[in-house]
């Protein structure tokens, strides 16, 4: 069977299949296939990503472009249950652990603080 969704790393982008259209209906039509959605990124992450992966893929270049004036921003999609509050909060047992919000604060401060 094939997945509806392909995360590409390498190029940054998610691919999306209609689940519904395989060229084939279970009546032996043939049935139009529906091209797959292609959407790109600044980072994409697999779902076995440390939280030090997502953080140090992310954080940096938001919150830097953040303190010369520009606007920044992280997206965290899922489903429900799938991690996106882990992602985002993380734990406080250990730096590794910790989510995107607590990095980019840490972060914005030190680098507040250089300037």
């Amino acid at each position: 069977s094939l997945s509806f969704m392909k995360v590409d790393t390498r190029k940054k982008q998610v691919t999306l299949y209609d689940p519904t259209t395989n060229g084939h209906s279970n009546s032996g039509h043939w049935r139009p296939t529906v091209a797959p959605k292609i959407f790109a990124f600044d980072a994409v992450f697999p779902q076995d990503a440390s939280q030090a992966e997502v953080c140090a893929g992310t954080v940096a270049e938001v919150i830097q472009s953040v303190v010369n004036g520009a606007d920044g921003g992280i997206f965290c999609f899922g489903h429900v249950k799938l991690g996106k509050s882990y992602t985002m909060i993380g734990k406080d047992n250990s730096s590794q652990n910790l989510g995107i919000i607590p990095c980019a604060i840490s972060w914005l401060f030190k680098l507040i603080n250089e300037r």
